[in-house]
């Protein structure tokens, strides 16, 4: 999840998923919400700590960038 939202290949984890097809339903359940509540978890930390580093790049990059 965490890898697709950020437009990376997340295929494999289909396989991950896939080997607890023996599992009980309830314990296939609590397994999803804890990654989903995880890649969330993940995302929104990536992507806080992302703004934070354009916020302090931009500027470099615009200086960079000019053309007298």
């Amino acid at each position: 999840m965490v890898a697709q939202h950020f437009g990376f290949d997340g295929s494999t984890s289909a396989l991950f998923v896939a080997a607890w097809s023996s599992e009980a339903v309830d314990t296939i359940n609590e397994r999803t919400q804890r990654l989903q509540r995880t890649a969330l978890d993940l995302i929104e930390a990536i992507g806080e700590r992302f703004e934070q580093y354009m916020v302090r790049v931009t500027p470099c990059l615009r200086a960079s960038s000019y053309v007298a």
